[in-house]
């Protein structure tokens, strides 16, 4: 299954800033003002930047909670890619097989995957099994092999 050799950018501190940061510094995308590849701090900025703010939540069989919000999680990573003037090609289905053939394809093209995937499924996270926890995240994939995907 393909595998990118030559992938090597596991910088990152979060999951849209840190995806995309990756991302262009493995196309070797740079900054016109650094000559770098962009910042995170940069590519947060353009996503929406800081802001302050909370949510209580109270659901039947959890305890209540608190959320703080300290970066725009309006739809940061859209707005950060559509701000940059990124061009996409989206491919979704709902079929895991489908899923799976996108994703090889992509990664046979010589490109990595921005993905989105639910970090409550991801074993590395090791977040218990909740039942109905869900939450997406964009990750960024450069290999897949038939025992899961990298």
């Amino acid at each position: 299954m393909p595998m990118l050799a030559s992938y090597h950018h596991f910088a990152g501190r979060h999951w849209e800033t840190g995806s995309v940061h990756n991302y262009y510094a493995y196309r070797g995308v740079k900054a016109p003002h650094t000559g770098q590849p962009y910042s995170e701090a940069l590519l947060m900025g353009i996503s929406g930047g800081v802001v302050m703010g909370y949510f209580t939540f109270a659901y039947a069989g959890f305890d209540p909670h608190v959320a703080l919000l300290t970066r725009n999680t309006f739809d940061p990573l859209n707005t950060l890619l559509a701000r940059l003037g990124v061009v996409q090609e989206v491919i979704q289905t709902s079929k895991a097989d489908k899923a799976v053939r996108n994703l090889v394809d992509t990664l046979a093209d010589g490109l990595p995957a921005l993905v989105w995937a639910d970090m409550w499924s991801l074993p590395y996270n090791a977040l218990p099994d909740e039942g109905g926890m869900w939450a997406m995240f964009p990750i960024l994939v450069y290999g897949y092999t038939e025992q899961g995907h990298r």
